[in-house]
């Protein structure tokens, strides 16, 4: 006997929202918000694989607590977290999409338009007739989507927005004592997948038919650009009371990413690298540049430039930085360099950039190589360097956002002999950057 399937608020999984559908004065709890279903908040979060660190970032949250327009506000006087996930202190990145909450005041279970694209239901998703549901997605993906301007495009109109897992998340409440830990809910979620390895992630990935070969791990957001979550105009609660997209309901649904930037430099360890975001080690200019720790780079060691975003290796070269090596504080001496992510064949994630000698040597000749002061700068060529694409298949030469400006780092380089432990990426491993 073939099995029907009904929608999510009559089957089993729904069950306990019902209870909270109607007032009831045996449980206690208060009927779903009567009119029309609204945006409450846009939270992203980036789990800190490239920085190190989790960011979170609610697009209600007011952006700076201590101006006039927001001093006064609930935010900045009752909520404990104030401005900490605004956008101000807490700015999205090419990495924020690794989970993405639109947030509402009661759960969208339907979808009134969806017929007119083709979907054979207004419900968003679809539950067993009985038992437990084993296997729900959204009937249509194309509820919500992501649009972008300053993006990279093609001539066909085709934008540089990665593939995104689509799902309706029923969890949550408008309150939360951590929210990059416990998600403000109920509300649609949107996360890009670099990976189907684990169980997690390969349920996702069969529901937007990826697999281990056909996954993008490049895939992100493209920085300084401006986004807007996009939800289809038939979208309602249970009552069906159409989604209220009003210009208060736009702002929320639309952010920008943070500039393409250094993150971090060093010598390629992966543990010792000086974090730059903050300032702490300098600005990057040539009055104030970014220090890498002393004794860091070996005299024939590649510096590490690490980025918020991938770069695009096709538009490397040897003038994409520039380096001088000053020895015991006398006048500096240019050094040739080469420019590239491409590490002994391997160009990983391209996040980092690699600084080595040309020759794939040293990077001078010293007199005395226990005692000579060697000092390494290299000024990064802002306006050469580009980020990758995020058009589909990441096409050469189409990412359209630079640095803007030239970034100088400096760095002490260790005396004596490279160590037999040097965990450093050694100046003759780096390679083309066009066999990326």
């Amino acid at each position: 006997m073939k099995k029907h399937k009904k929608s999510l608020f009559l089957g089993a999984t729904a069950s306990l929202l019902l209870l909270g559908a109607c007032n009831d004065h045996l449980t206690g709890q208060d009927g779903e918000p009567e009119g029309p279903l609204k945006v409450l908040r846009l939270t992203l979060i980036d789990f800190g694989l490239n920085t190190g660190h989790l960011v979170f970032t609610d697009t209600s949250v007011p952006s700076d607590c201590t101006l006039p327009q927001f001093k006064d506000l609930k935010q900045c006087t009752n909520d404990p977290f104030m401005d900490t996930y605004g956008v101000k202190k807490s700015p999205p990145n090419p990495d924020s999409l690794r989970r993405l909450r639109v947030v509402f005041n009661k759960a969208p279970l339907l979808d009134l338009d969806a017929p007119s694209r083709g979907a054979t239901s207004t419900e968003l998703e679809l539950v067993p007739d009985s038992g437990v549901p084993t296997d729900l997605k959204l009937v249509d993906q194309k509820v919500i989507g992501l649009a972008c301007s300053n993006c990279s495009t093609e001539t066909t109109g085709e934008v540089g927005i990665p593939l995104t897992y689509n799902s309706l998340q029923l969890t949550g409440s408008d309150l939360s004592p951590d929210p990059s830990q416990f998600p403000y809910g109920p509300g649609l979620q949107m996360e890009v997948l670099t990976s189907c390895t684990s169980a997690a992630n390969a349920f996702k990935c069969a529901k937007i038919g990826l697999t281990t070969k056909t996954v993008d791990p490049l895939a992100a957001l493209e920085p300084d650009a401006s986004y807007t979550v996009m939800m289809s105009k038939g979208l309602a609660g249970r009552d069906q009371q159409k989604i209220q997209l009003d210009d208060r309901a736009m702002s929320l649904l639309t952010f920008r990413t943070e500039p393409f930037q250094v993150n971090t430099v060093g010598n390629g360890d992966g543990e010792h690298s000086a974090e730059v975001r903050p300032g702490e080690v300098g600005t990057g200019s040539t009055a104030d540049p970014y220090v890498v720790s002393d004794d860091l780079i070996a005299i024939d060691g590649a510096l590490e430039v690490a980025l918020n975003a991938a770069v695009d290796p096709s538009r490397l070269n040897g003038t994409s930085a520039t380096a001088m090596v000053s020895v015991n504080g006398g006048a500096g001496t240019a050094v040739p360099v080469i420019v590239s992510p491409n590490v002994d064949g391997d160009c990983g994630n391209l996040r980092s950039i690699y600084v080595a000698p040309a020759s794939g040597g040293d990077w001078t000749t010293r007199t005395n190589p226990m005692t000579d002061e060697v000092v390494l700068t290299v000024t990064l060529k802002g306006a050469a360097i580009y980020d990758l694409s995020q058009l589909k298949g990441h096409p050469a030469g189409k990412g359209i956002h630079t640095m803007g400006k030239d970034i100088v780092i400096r760095a002490k380089l260790l005396k004596g002999a490279t160590p037999g432990d040097y965990h450093g990426i050694p100046s003759s491993l780096v390679s083309d950057p066009n066999n990326c």
